[in-house]
């Protein structure tokens, strides 16, 4: 397995675990300062990942794994961000990928994660 997809799926885990306060699903999502459509959104402040709840589940997890990305590499470009994010999607193993998805709620409400 590579190393970028090990390492980001430990840190990953460790921060839904133990720092991120919850995700989300929000309808109809919007950047909170353009208003522009968005399929997902990390809130620094509030410790929130907000995904739009009418993603696929392959979406929302896509979305899930792009803002992951955002809380472990802070403020890379988002350029950078995306296309570590196609790297990503190619070498998270399945096992992996459905590990990530157990965190994604089923429903609008915000889930409580570990601490």
């Amino acid at each position: 397995m590579d190393e970028l997809a090990k390492t980001f799926f430990r840190e990953s885990i460790y921060l839904l675990r133990h720092y991120i306060a919850g995700i989300l699903l929000k309808k109809d999502l919007r950047d909170p300062q353009t208003k522009k459509p968005l399929s997902g959104y990390w809130n620094p402040r509030k410790l929130i990942i907000f995904i739009d709840k009418n993603l696929s589940e392959e979406e929302k997890l896509q979305t899930l794994i792009h803002e992951l990305e955002h809380v472990i590499f802070g403020n890379n470009p988002e350029t950078q961000i995306l296309k570590t994010e196609i790297e990503l999607w190619y070498l998270l193993t399945k096992n992996q990928k459905n590990r990530l998805r157990k965190y994604i709620p089923k429903y609008r409400r915000i889930r409580k994660l570990e601490r």
